[in-house]
């Protein structure tokens, strides 16, 4: 995997590519978000909406979602498959709402991979979306 700024999409921390895993110029990728909330939300409110996002991509087929707590954080998670033209993807997004110092804190990090190589990444993909940590 390597690290890519991305300068089209300057509020994203991080993007992780796997190059070696590309097909006609798309790759396996990893996307953080993380920012400070303006103002304050209930966390319960807002996690029920993270799943809006997946549920309106075209083709949505949900594997599962989640809204366990995790780590003591607020936390929701979703798993699917999509379609964009003739490729299928395979994405899984977590969403965590950390407190820290009275502000509140939103990260998500989506992994999406095409479903056609979901079974050979699925390890890597398991291990990156579940080292989500906020410390």
């Amino acid at each position: 995997m390597a690290g890519v700024q991305n300068p089209a999409a300057p509020t994203t921390h991080t993007v992780l590519v796997n190059p070696d895993r590309s097909v006609d110029g798309w790759s396996p990728n990893g996307v953080l978000l993380h920012g400070v909330l303006a103002a304050a939300v209930d966390s319960y409110e807002l996690l029920d909406c993270a799943f809006a996002d997946s549920r309106m991509l075209p083709g949505w087929h949900e594997q599962n979602c989640s809204r366990a707590p995790f780590l003591g954080s607020h936390f929701a998670s979703i798993r699917g498959t999509y379609e964009v033209g003739d490729p299928r993807f395979a994405a899984t997004t977590r969403y965590l709402l950390s407190e820290y110092a009275s502000a509140q804190y939103l990260t998500q990090l989506t992994v999406t991979v095409m479903a056609d190589q979901l079974a050979d990444l699925a390890d890597d993909v398991d291990v990156i979306s579940s080292g989500l940590r906020v410390s």
